[in-house]
């Protein structure tokens, strides 16, 4: 999805308008009896959005002068902002910006201001930035930092603005100011930024610097914006630009998330289809491509699984993998939604899959999972998430996994199970 050419950069993004600035039970507990007639709904999935932003950071990266070799974790924390006084006016702050301009007495007024209208005027002025005010802006915020104010959020949107305003400016700026390190957030903050509107100039710029440490980790910030201006610009550059292995990584998870942020799930699975067939950095292609649907709603991501069934090696790896993710990271979501909804038996690798996420739910939270069955007895396909449960636990609680073999409704299904217990049992004396 290519920008027009000549776009207007635009004002400062939407979402910034809004800123203001035990477990009970146990598995070896055994399962009491349900009424015939009863039957719990399965837990409902809370699907989140993976790509909602975190929130701005607590502290501001200071320009760091004194030669103290902090690295990019290590931001200048500050103290907590002090109280203005009632009348409004804060005497420290107006006694040391005699020298400024109005347009920054303005900028101190708005960030002194706590209150919304505070921080809207605060916004309000941003939008008139420019890149004249930049040295002014990052003087004040270092001096109000020194005199105990919290001023992260506002230092944080100054440079997300500058870097629309003038991508190169704040860019270099940053550089300079950074570049002894491997990385910092608003580095890549401002390269990011400028990417999305001038790929081509920014990763000149990017590259026509000197190779330092710095240089590294804003590659990551190029790649974001560059995926987000144009995802297949940003595979047409990974293609050709000589980048690490870790970059190249981090760029096909930023196109991946791209495609299905702007086209949805399917332009992933064609992006997939496209370049993995070819060979070229297999790895990352399928990493990046299982990192969207893992977050993606169940019936969604198993469905695409499903449909590499057999289709060749690399797809076979591919449903694998997805399928290890979907265990590890969601497994109680996903046994409520193997075990309740029609058709789930039928997927292909439906057994593993689910002896995965029953065996990591139990590692994780075992009573929860006796718990839900316990709730859901009379779900669909109980038989499918019950039996993985009753035969993992047999080693650690012979009785307590036959009792919940008896619950099984499948009668061939639950003397498999019993004999599994059994060789269990056997097996641990």
């Amino acid at each position: 999805m290519n920008p027009e050419p000549n776009r207007v950069l635009p004002t400062l993004p939407a979402f910034l308008l809004g800123l203001g600035l035990g477990v009970g039970g146990t598995w070896l507990a055994l399962p009491r009896e349900t009424p015939a007639d009863a039957g719990g709904a399965p837990v409902a999935q809370v699907e989140q959005d993976a790509t909602t932003p975190a929130p701005p950071e607590a502290g501001t990266l200071l320009e760091r002068s004194d030669g103290s070799g902090r690295g990019a974790a290590d931001p200048v924390v500050e103290a907590a902002p002090r109280p203005v006084p009632v009348d409004g006016v804060d005497l420290e702050a107006d006694a040391g910006n005699a020298g400024e301009d109005d347009r920054l007495k303005a900028f101190r007024r708005s960030i002194l201001d706590t209150s919304t209208v505070g921080r809207r005027q605060y916004l309000t002025l941003l939008q008139d930035l420019t890149t004249e005010d930049a040295p002014g802006m990052m003087a004040l915020f270092r001096e109000m930092a020194q005199r105990g104010h919290a001023v992260g959020d506002y230092d944080r949107l100054f440079w997300l603005r500058w870097a629309e305003v003038d991508g190169a400016a704040a860019s270099a700026a940053m550089f300079a100011r950074d570049k002894r390190f491997p990385e910092t957030a608003l580095s890549n903050l401002a390269i990011s930024t400028w990417a999305k509107y001038e790929p081509e100039a920014a990763s000149a710029w990017l590259f026509a610097q000197e190779d330092i440490p710095l240089r590294e980790g804003m590659t990551n910030g190029l790649l974001e914006g560059m995926a987000e201006y144009d995802p297949a610009f940003a595979m047409r550059f990974l293609e050709s630009a000589k980048l690490s292995t870790r970059q190249r990584a981090h760029g096909y998870a930023q196109i991946a998330r791209q495609h299905h942020l702007q086209q949805g799930l399917g332009a992933v699975g064609q992006w997939y289809e496209e370049h993995a067939a070819g060979g070229r950095d297999l790895d990352q292609v399928i990493e990046a491509t299982t990192g969207v649907y893992a977050r993606a709603p169940f019936a969604e991501a198993l469905g695409w699984a499903d449909s590499l069934e057999g289709s060749s090696d690399h797809a076979m790896r591919t449903r694998n993998q997805l399928h290890a993710r979907l265990a590890y990271d969601r497994p109680d979501g996903l046994i409520a939604y193997l075990g309740g909804e029609p058709g789930t038996e039928n997927l292909g690798g439906v057994v593993p899959l689910t002896e995965r996420a029953v065996s990591r739910w139990i590692q994780t939270n075992p009573g929860a999972m006796a718990g839900w069955l316990e709730k859901n007895r009379g779900i669909r396909n109980y038989d499918l998430v019950a039996a993985p449960f009753a035969a993992q636990i047999a080693r650690d609680d012979p009785d307590a996994a036959r009792a919940w073999a008896e619950t099984l409704r499948d009668p061939a299904l639950r003397e498999t199970v019993k004999e599994r217990i059994a060789s269990a049992g056997s097996a641990g004396r």
